[in-house]
């Protein structure tokens, strides 16, 4: 999984390359983590994954409901929600916004 991280202003940047599946799970947890040290609003772009595995499921929900309690805001394209909503639904996870 490659991972890039751009900031501008008070927005980061957070583009995913690859599979999001638990042999990467530590790479996006760090990944996450910075982002969310950083910026009041980061956008998590999505369309260059491939494969996401419950585990990484897991982190991005973690992220989010954490951005929330910070006062954060966290978004994903608008092309990838609905994929990842899909796949949030199949896990029993609710819709990501």
């Amino acid at each position: 999984m490659n991972v890039e991280i751009s900031r501008k202003e008070k927005d980061t940047h957070v583009t995913l390359e690859g599979n999001l599946t638990v042999h990467n799970a530590a790479r996006l947890r760090e990944a996450l983590l910075e982002a969310l040290s950083k910026s009041e609003h980061i956008h998590i772009d999505l369309s260059a994954v491939g494969d996401v595995d419950l585990s990484c499921l897991q982190l991005l929900w973690s992220a989010t409901n954490t951005a929330k309690k910070e006062g954060k805001r966290i978004s994903f394209n608008k092309a990838m929600l609905e994929t990842l909503n899909d796949i949030s639904a199949l896990a029993g996870f609710p819709k990501f916004e």
